[in-house]
């Protein structure tokens, strides 16, 4: 989302009260370890959608975001408090699966790697022989 400088200051202060409140406020124990990766805000301020991610399995994820997306009034109130913006923005939290695209980017890589290495080691001996 194309944002103005006011625009993105006001996103990276949501994503870190939010953050700070996930780490210091939040005890659902459906709450994993999660780490607010972006915050995204409409052009008006009115709307905040929350990206994280969690570590665990599928069922951990889906239940921290169930659970986050529960307490977003505690959110707003948290941003309200924080923030002083003349609208709070609805929050809404989204799972960020860059982290996860990453990981299996660079197991693919390493795996492409690892095969070109045998080949090569492959082709050493055949030469050393030959």
């Amino acid at each position: 989302m194309l944002q103005g400088k006011r625009n993105r200051k006001v996103a990276l202060q949501v994503k870190s009260a939010v953050a700070d409140a996930i780490v210091h406020e939040i005890r659902d124990p459906r709450v994993g370890f999660v780490t607010v990766t972006d915050a995204d805000l409409s052009q008006d301020l009115k709307y905040a959608t929350i990206y994280i991610s969690v570590m665990g399995d599928e069922k951990q994820r889906k239940g921290t975001l169930i659970a986050l997306n529960y307490a977003k009034g505690f959110f707003q109130r948290v941003i309200a408090t924080e923030l002083k913006l003349r609208f709070t923005p609805k929050v809404k939290f989204l799972l960020d699966d860059s982290i996860d695209e990453a990981m299996k980017i660079d197991s693919i890589l390493k795996k492409i790697h690892s095969e070109s290495d045998d080949e090569r080691s492959e082709r050493d001996t055949s030469a050393d022989q030959g």
